[in-house]
């Protein structure tokens, strides 16, 4: 048990990543309690981590070191040239749905959507990068947009004038109507304005949705 218990410590510390400290501080809490009369069900790090396991992260973690390292230094501008293999292993339903995997492959995610930032900011769509990088703080709130440029591109909008023309006109003879119970929504041509404002129902059950007022 202590050799087991020690060789899956050493080689979780080949991974630098925080997310790993948990599995690190339970084999470590289990090797110090390991004596001659321990029993296998006393040690809590067996039901958390099994060696394999371990060896399966430090493979992965080797893998794509240098994504992590860029990842962990918060250089998402020297990220964009992202391999195929980090985006799979990122995304993989299969990876994600492994609890030990799990962590790494959501830090993937995460590196990789901070690249997608920059890379819509390159492309001028500047208000989806900003609700890109909104959505990605760890306690990110609902923006709510009352006025600006991106309310008056949308009323500039042909799309959007024809949709309020064909909704007026679908509930004129109503004192009200509710975009939620109706799923009334609209498709923009323009790719920002598709990012600003697609569909109302959508945005309701978004965790941090973005609601535009007008």
């Amino acid at each position: 048990m202590l050799t087991n218990r020690y060789l899956t410590l050493n080689l979780l510390n080949n991974v630098p990543l925080e997310e790993y400290n948990k599995y690190k501080n339970s084999l470590q809490t289990d090797i110090k309690l390991i004596n001659n009369h321990t029993k296998i069900e006393e040690l809590d790090s067996f039901n958390i981590i099994t060696m394999k396991q371990a060896s399966e992260i430090k493979k992965q973690y080797i893998k794509h070191e240098n994504f992590f390292k860029k990842l962990m230094k918060g250089e998402y501008d020297k990220m964009q040239n992202l391999s195929f293999d980090i985006i799979r292993f990122a995304f993989s339903i299969y990876y994600n749905k492994k609890p030990y995997l799990s962590d790494m492959t959501q830090l993937a995610q995460y590196g990789i959507l901070q690249v997608g930032v920059l890379g819509l900011r390159g492309i001028k769509w500047n208000f989806a990068s900003d609700c890109l990088a909104h959505s990605l703080q760890e306690k990110a709130e609902d923006i709510i947009i009352t006025e600006g440029e991106e309310i008056d591109k949308i009323i500039e909008n042909e799309e959007f004038k024809l949709k309020i023309n064909e909704i007026i006109k679908k509930y004129e003879k109503q004192h009200s109507f509710s975009t939620g119970k109706e799923k009334e929504s609209i498709t923009f041509k323009d790719p920002n304005l598709f990012h600003i404002l697609n569909s109302l129902e959508e945005n309701k059950k978004m965790k941090h949705g973005i609601w535009i007022l007008h």
